[in-house]
């Protein structure tokens, strides 16, 4: 699963700086931290929307749950 979501997102976000951890050992619980400049002059509720977006079709199913940290880079 967390290949699958990894591909997704460098798909959907060519450019980001991507982590994804698994928090608990039943491959259902995941941490995401992510950054991209298409997250520059967007919300944090719209940058996790953009994520959420992308990785939404497995949420629910093989995975139950994701914590998402976002950012823009500082330049």
């Amino acid at each position: 699963m967390k290949k699958r979501m990894t591909e997704a997102l460098l798909q959907r976000f060519p450019d980001a700086v991507l982590s994804i951890q698994e928090i608990a050992c039943d491959e259902m619980h995941y941490h995401i931290s992510i950054q991209t400049a298409e997250f520059v002059g967007k919300t944090l509720l719209e940058q996790h929307k953009m994520v959420y977006c992308t990785i939404g079709e497995y949420v629910g199913n093989e995975v139950h749950a994701v914590k998402i940290k976002t950012a823009s880079p500082s330049y």
